[in-house]
């Protein structure tokens, strides 16, 4: 399995997505092309597909935004994946987007 450039783990899981980092549920944060992380990231969040935006790192439950996905995903020349949302100009990274779900016990 690929390393996780963040954590250095190798709990890279593949799911319907694409792989991730399973140890810090990371998106694009596993060796990856980014072209297959914006790929992958659009498959799993449609537009319309609710989501939580942090506009830093680490995150703080205080600061969050919630929003939903407005675009597809692109590409930065950086190498950077970044995709638009409801009510914000610009593109905003994937790293710094979550997901609630709701599957939890």
């Amino acid at each position: 399995m690929p390393e996780c450039k963040t954590c250095k783990g190798t709990g890279a899981v593949l799911g319907d997505a694409g792989l991730r980092c399973g140890a810090c549920d990371g998106w694009g944060r596993v060796d990856e092309l980014p072209e297959m992380i914006a790929k992958n990231f659009a498959i799993a969040t449609p537009i319309g597909t609710e989501c939580i935006y942090f506009s830093t790192k680490p995150f703080d439950r205080n600061l969050a935004i919630r929003t939903k996905i407005s675009s597809a995903p692109w590409v930065l020349g950086s190498g950077h994946v970044v995709v638009g949302l409801d009510g914000m100009s610009g593109g905003k990274s994937i790293e710094h987007i979550a997901f609630e779900t709701t599957d939890r016990p």
